[in-house]
């Protein structure tokens, strides 16, 4: 327990003691230095703590969300819907609309009810065979170039299976074996390429809108699906009219990747002049130079709360200064009296 002497009380609560609130205050420690109760000197101190403590945690926050805070604008509803487009060319769209007609292969195709399951093996070899293919091409072309080709893909897998559902070699519909391999193995591109190309490029909070649009997409299908009743003998329009609707649907997410692409829409614009060579530098360089500037600001501002904190050391001795001397005059004044 701290026990204060009783000069360190507040001067308002000694008798005989004249305070003189305009006499300017000297320097720290000083005779000449305005008295400071011991309220105000505990008040100050701690505001100066309160400052310097919450300086650094808002700056460990900061540094944490500098580059998001600094460079990526507010969106509108009509530019997410852009992003919401896109989704529906660069996920699982086009391949859940091959397994969505499997009712209406299994009584038109060679393979009778087997169809199922051949085109569930054909979509797993996407597997080992489109990963290292996308990791690789995204080392070669870049992401872009990836998702480029994946919405030219989509649209293109439609039109050869609106094409050529029915064919067959011998007793196998190879012409939807492919197209259940490529879809599937496009579809693997949002979580290898188009995700983290995404956050890494562009705000992250459009990845909702991407993944909507996926869901949509696949959505707009099962809807068309329960309108043709792909099961039925008689059958309102045939696979060859539904893989042509989302031909032309599967058109879109391009246009708006190539909107997104010129525009900018969504950008950090610091990640944009790194891709385009605005600035010469990469992203790591950026990054590190980034968090030298971050040190600089830190040990600018570490060297002004040194400041900050001397100064208000200086009006706390001072006023225990003042103190002194107002204890000193209290006695001269009983000392006269008696």
């Amino acid at each position: 327990m701290l026990v204060l002497p009783h000069h360190f009380l507040s001067p308002r609560a000694r008798p005989g003691v004249h305070i003189d609130a305009r006499r300017p205050r000297g320097r720290a420690g000083s005779c000449d230095a305005q008295p400071v109760s011991l309220h105000r000197w505990a008040t100050t101190m701690l505001k100066a703590l309160g400052k310097k403590t919450g300086h650094h945690a808002a700056s460990s926050q900061g540094m944490a969300s500098l580059t998001a805070n600094e460079t990526i604008s507010k969106l509108t509803i009509k530019e997410k819907a852009l992003f919401v487009v896109l989704g529906c060319g660069v996920g699982w769209v086009t391949c859940d609309l091959l397994f969505m007609e499997i009712s209406f292969f299994e009584t038109r195709v060679v393979e009778g009810l087997k169809i199922a399951t051949a085109l569930n093996v054909a979509a797993n070899l996407a597997l080992p065979i489109f990963v290292p293919l996308w990791l690789w091409l995204k080392k070669r072309v870049g992401a872009e170039a990836v998702i480029y080709a994946v919405c030219l893909a989509q649209p293109a897998i439609t039109i050869v299976t609106a094409l050529g559902w029915n064919a067959s070699v011998g007793e196998a519909s190879l012409v939807l074996y492919a197209a259940a391999l490529v879809s599937a193995g496009t579809a693997m591109s949002m979580q290898i390429i188009v995700l983290p190309w995404l956050a890494r490029w562009y705000n992250p909070d459009l990845i909702p809108a991407l993944m909507f649009g996926n869901n949509l997409g696949s959505n707009l299908g099962a809807i068309t699906g329960l309108i043709q009743k792909p099961g039925d003998k008689n059958s309102l329009f045939g696979a060859t009219v539904f893989f042509f609707i989302f031909t032309a649907f599967g058109c879109l997410p391009l246009f708006a990747f190539i909107k997104i692409r010129m525009s900018g829409i969504g950008r950090k614009s610091a990640a944009g002049d790194e891709e385009r060579g605005m600035e010469g530098k990469s992203p790591l360089a950026s990054s590190a130079e980034s968090e030298d500037d971050g040190d600089e600001r830190v040990g600018a501002t570490s060297e002004l709360e040194l400041a900050q904190g001397s100064e208000m050391s200086a009006i706390g001795l001072g006023g225990l200064g003042g103190d002194d001397e107002e204890e000193e005059e209290a006695d001269h004044l009983a000392r006269a009296r008696a």
